[in-house]
């Protein structure tokens, strides 16, 4: 029974990490026109067990005739058959047929896609083409702007392909909260929307914002800027994390405590590992296990697990004794660990390993239809379908 199961986890884990590489955008080729590209055969597999969508009922909405599939997003989802991706809706009807080498899931009303020559653009949600495959690299849109890479560098384009920030730069990042990071001279700086700087580059790195604070890392020590692009906390410490309910981890000497934002230690360090969990706990580390505290440092959870996941839609998974459970914000274990193997909550509901096979449960532990022994493999729900492999 044990040889069964640790077989059958070994399986679904690599299939799981397979897929999710499947799904992530190819790396930038060589391209021009004499590149030879490969057969198509070479370059996708064609799956020997199929992909399709199921409701939370395990019914079967869109049938599993795909090699491989993406998410859906904004009501459609790419989807390859043979050697090409193509996109459908929530009926399995195609938007637009098999043509491309790759394509990316909705955001903002376009979707990434890659041609033959290894070349990006964006369709709409018609699958018309609406920016050409101009680009050696793109990203998702965000705010209304998408990086782009071309031989000059990374830049920016607006939902209608006019270049907003000309491509000058070594890299860049995805806008959040109106800036993104970029990097030039591999010194990293902060660019506004219009694309003047809110910082030049000057720091060795540069974090994503966060609670109106971005952090930065200079002579090996970590501080924080504010959101006008000044030092609120000098470079100070060897480590730290960003922030969340106005606190973040910090390292001082060899242990970890919670500042505010003004530098000041409100948790003193005391902690091997301190990270924020979500749901205004923290995630600590001692004697081998993990527990949780609160912004005043109090023990909500002592350390008695493996490890404890971020919350995510309310819940967050933990490990004890090889097993998987989930629990509240409160700490009240919602789902006991019987579980041989865990993902996290969304959209309501978790996939899980229950008797040798993928499923899911929803917020009480029940699972939703764990007799559909056909399951193969499954992917988390997205807009109310999840997408399976079935024998």
């Amino acid at each position: 029974m044990k040889t069964r199961l640790f077989c059958l986890m070994f399986f679904l884990i690599i299939l799981s990490c397979k897929n999710d590489q499947e799904e992530s955008v190819s790396n930038a080729q060589p391209n021009g026109k004499d590149v030879e590209l490969p057969p198509l055969e070479e370059e996708y597999d064609l799956a020997e067990y199929k992909w399709g969508f199921m409701n939370k009922h395990g019914r079967l909405i869109v049938q599993n005739i795909f090699d491989e599939a993406g998410d859906f997003n904004e009501g459609k989802a790419p989807v390859r058959i043979k050697g090409k991706w193509g996109v459908i809706d929530n009926t399995g009807n195609f938007i637009l047929p098999p043509i491309y080498k790759h394509i990316n899931g909705f955001r903002e009303g376009r979707a990434r896609v890659q041609d033959f020559k290894y070349k990006y653009g964006f369709i709409d949600a018609a699958g018309k083409p609406v920016i050409p495959l101009d680009f050696d690299e793109a990203g998702d849109f965000h705010e209304g702007l998408a990086w782009v890479r071309t031989k000059t560098g990374f830049g920016f384009i607006d939902s209608e392909g006019a270049r907003v920030v000309e491509p000058a730069f070594e890299n860049a990042r995805d806008f959040k909260d109106g800036f993104a990071i970029v990097e030039k001279d591999r010194q990293h700086g902060i660019l506004r929307r219009n694309g003047s700087f809110l910082v030049d580059p000057k720091y060795e790195k540069i974090h994503d914002i966060s609670e109106g604070t971005f952090r930065f890392k200079a002579n090996k020590k970590y501080g924080y800027l504010d959101n006008k692009g000044g030092e609120m906390i000098k470079p100070g410490f060897k480590a730290a994390f960003d922030f969340n309910n106005g606190l973040a981890p910090a390292k001082k000497d060899h242990l970890f405590g919670l500042i505010d934002k003004k530098g000041r230690f409100q948790v003193q360090p005391a902690f091997e590992i301190l990270e924020y969990a979500g749901n205004g706990l923290w995630r600590f580390f001692e004697n081998g296990k993990f527990g949780l505290i609160d912004q005043n440092g109090n023990r909500i959870v002592e350390p008695v697990y493996g490890i404890i996941y971020d919350f995510s839609d309310g819940l967050a998974a933990f490990e004890q004794n090889g097993l998987w459970g989930f629990i509240d914000p409160e700490c009240n274990v919602k789902s006991s660990a019987r579980f041989p193997l865990v993902w996290k909550f969304q959209n309501d509901y978790a996939r899980v390993i229950y008797r040798f096979s993928v499923t899911f449960i929803d917020k009480n532990g029940f699972g939703i239809f764990h007799d559909s022994m056909t399951l193969l493999d499954a992917r988390d729900f997205s807009e109310g379908l999840v997408k399976v492999r079935l024998y």
